[in-house]
């Protein structure tokens, strides 16, 4: 089995085709998407559309989560959060259910993908020793 793990695409639509042309000469059985499809750049709903067309195992990450739940941009930078608030202005009924429809955390038979960590989604790791 060959997986492509995919994250912190963050609306860039360039990255996301360079890699997955990059990935296209590879036998890819299964793509993984550990979250934050969308933020901070400007091609939120391309993004979305080229990830969920792809099938992933996927979850949300923290930006994909206040792009749906307004209120939740708190938690973020102000560029963030203004990042969020323009992206969910933009947003398509289809890529926002995408979004919404991800969970926190996926347990598969041999893995579980999170974006932040098994027993809290919006924490992040930064040091060597959290790790």
């Amino acid at each position: 089995m060959r997986y492509a793990l995919l994250s912190d695409i963050h609306s860039n639509i360039h990255a996301l085709e360079a890699v997955l042309a990059a990935l296209s000469s590879e036998r890819i059985d299964v793509y993984l998407c550990l979250g934050d499809v969308v933020g901070y750049g400007a091609y939120p709903n391309e993004c979305c559309e080229m990830v969920s067309w792809l099938r992933p195992i996927a979850v949300r990450g923290n930006h994909d989560e206040a792009a749906v739940h307004p209120g939740r941009e708190i938690w973020f930078t102000n560029a963030a959060s203004q990042c969020i608030v323009w992206t969910r202005q933009r947003l398509t009924p289809e890529n926002r259910d995408f979004l919404a429809s991800l969970e926190p955390l996926r347990v598969e038979n041999f893995f579980t993908l999170c974006h932040g960590s098994v027993p809290d989604p919006d924490f992040y790791t930064t040091t060597p020793r959290e790790a």
